[in-house]
């Protein structure tokens, strides 16, 4: 399963700290001239984090199971002790526009787009924006920064903090969508 891996490195405007991701295919991609969303893309995000329930880890996977003119429908189901966090809970079927992101997509509409540059998959550059959002709540400061290519609308890198009491990153582990292959 792991002849098609393609690696990003994505600079974060913080300080010199470098995010690599390595992500490989899940086969029967199709041609690489099929837009996304299409029936039956597939992508799968690993999950690690800290809460004060503990560690957690596990998977996300994201499966488009039906696609209209406007609107797409996708399959969310979770692996790992992920179940800890609501937002995380049993399987969950998703109505997106067919211009939202396959995830994340009402965290994204609430951020700033605050950097885009390109970077390099193997023989291919892609441009990635860089989305960030941050907050004051009770505990202190939540930030979330979302990494995503402009032309696929499939967030790379998800990471979040809440103050010292929660983070969780989320990572592109694999997909069939050929444009990130």
């Amino acid at each position: 399963m792991r002849d098609n891996l393609a690696v990003y490195s994505v600079p974060l405007l913080m300080g010199v700290l470098v995010v690599s991701t390595g992500f490989i295919a899940l086969g029967g991609a199709g041609d690489a001239d099929i837009s996304f969303p299409f029936q039956d893309a597939t992508v799968v995000y690993t999950v690690e984090g800290q809460s004060p329930m503990g560690q957690l880890f596990g998977t996300s996977t994201y499966t488009v199971k039906e696609v209209g003119e406007d609107l797409y429908t996708v399959q969310v189901d979770h692996t790992g002790n992920l179940s800890r966090l609501p937002t995380f809970g049993d399987s969950q079927t998703e109505e997106l526009g067919r211009d939202e992101p396959i995830s994340f997509s009402s965290v994204i509409r609430g951020s700033d787009l605050v950097e885009s540059r390109t970077v390099e998959a193997g023989d291919t550059e892609i441009k990635v924006n860089k989305y960030f959002l941050e907050t004051e709540k009770e505990y202190g400061t939540e930030t979330i920064s979302i990494f995503m290519p402009e032309q696929v609308k499939v967030p790379l890198i998800f990471d979040y903090k809440y103050g010292d009491r929660f983070q969780i990153h989320i990572e592109l582990d694999k997909t069939n969508i050929s444009y990130l292959q």
